[in-house]
């Protein structure tokens, strides 16, 4: 069982970096790039906050992919999100006209980027889109005399630290966003480094009731939960609270939030072994669980497939509650157990302890980022090669190696003690 916590962020040795010659007074203006998934957005977050200590009168927009902007919406740390929608499967001219119109609204319009993706996209937006200082970080796979880091007025890279993917093999995904401001001058001042999500009354309050009947034991958990809807602004709204670390309910009925299944299938565990945790909780342990999957095609069939073996019925939420709705459910929780997906991270930043089985993924870099966390991992020998040897159409190896036992041992060092009968 592999119990840590997060590091300290800390500053590794790197490549000679470029005088400093940022003057905050020029910055009014900030533009903050990550176009990746939604748990890379959320994990920006500590450095937001790091850039809203350092620029507090500066206007601080984020951009990233449309599916993702619900991370950073709320955030009390930054002015304006910037959402940019696939025009995938569109036409030609529509989709030039797209990309047009979005390179129009950003350009020229920051006197400091940050890029915090190392793609193309956020390469080609922070030339069009800063108009001052560009900062970035140099990608491994940019060699020689490579265009793009020309891009940046200040460019930056990390010692590789013997990792065939690169720079910074020894940090958190966290801790090289921290480290990136670092090389520039931008330095956390409140040493705060926790992960910010936030969510809305409407959505505190459908989370509360659908936790509710099961916390006081005034009904029985229904084989799936009833759909409820939530207006798509209700997120957006004006006074979003910041969600805080809350304490275990001793008192009452514990919850557990279970989410079994990622987009990636490979990083499920045994369908079998799952169903027999969930059985445990809810039978031995006392706790009632939430079961929780996204509305994907794929996703719902093994959910199906491990609910079928469970002999209890644990609360289902089919695909149908948003990703803040999910934020919420996370904060009146009390313990999150699942896989390596965008949901444990929102429990990592709703505040609650959070059991993470880890496959083929490096739990190094992307880790719950939280001090109440147990990572359940076994050496894979697709992370020491760092390429697929293990056979991926099927359970991991290393998944399959940790038993539903060492799960119930981790589950049962979060959960309160059983309450008498």
């Amino acid at each position: 069982m592999d119990t840590v916590t997060p590091p300290d962020a800390s500053v590794p040795a790197s490549t000679p970096a470029p005088p400093l010659n940022i003057d905050p007074a020029k910055v009014r203006t900030i533009g903050v790039l990550k176009f990746r998934n939604i748990g890379d957005v959320l994990i920006t977050t500590p450095a937001l906050r790091v850039l809203r200590e350092n620029f507090p009168n500066a206007r601080i927009t984020v951009l990233v992919n449309g599916y993702t902007a619900a991370m950073v919406k709320g955030n009390p740390d930054i002015d304006e999100v910037i959402s940019y929608e696939s025009m995938r499967g569109s036409g030609g001219l529509g989709r030039a006209w797209h990309e047009l119109s979005f390179l129009w609204s950003i350009f020229r319009k920051f006197d400091l980027t940050i890029d915090f993706t190392s793609g193309d996209r956020a390469v080609w937006y922070s030339l069009l889109g800063g108009r001052r200082y560009r900062l970035g970080q140099r990608y491994y796979k940019w060699k020689g005399n490579n265009w793009r880091p020309r891009v940046f007025t200040h460019l930056y890279q990390m010692k590789d630290s013997g990792h065939s993917g690169g720079f910074g093999a020894d940090l958190h995904e966290v801790e090289k966003h921290l480290w990136l401001l670092e090389q520039a001058g931008i330095r956390s001042k409140s040493n705060d480094t926790s992960l910010c999500i936030t969510t809305t009354p409407e959505e505190k309050a459908w989370a509360s009731n659908l936790l509710k009947p099961l916390r006081d034991g005034s009904a029985s958990t229904p084989a799936t939960a009833a759909p409820v809807s939530v207006s798509p602004t209700a997120s957006e709204g004006a006074g979003a609270a910041s969600l805080a670390p809350l304490r275990v309910r001793r008192d009452v009925t514990p919850i557990v939030v279970v989410h079994a299944v990622s987009r990636w299938l490979w990083k499920c565990w045994d369908d079998a072994a799952m169903a027999d945790v969930i059985d445990w909780l809810q039978e031995e342990r006392g706790a009632r669980v939430v079961f929780t999957t996204s509305d994907d095609p794929r996703e719902m069939d093994k959910s199906f497939a491990i609910l079928g073996m469970c002999r209890t019925s644990p609360l289902f939420v089919p695909g149908n509650a948003s990703l803040k709705q999910f934020a919420a459910l996370c904060q009146q929780a009390d313990v999150f157990f699942g896989v390596d997906t965008a949901p444990m991270h929102i429990a990592a930043a709703a505040g609650i302890p959070v059991v993470a089985l880890f496959g083929p993924t490096n739990s190094h870099h992307w880790g719950p980022w939280t001090k109440t966390r147990t990572i359940l991992r076994e050496d894979c020998p697709c992370i020491a090669n760092q390429r697929e040897v293990c056979n991926w159409s099927a359970t991991r190896a290393c998944l399959a190696a940790i038993t539903p036992e060492r799960a119930k041992a981790a589950l049962d060092e979060w959960l309160p003690a059983p309450r008498r009968r």
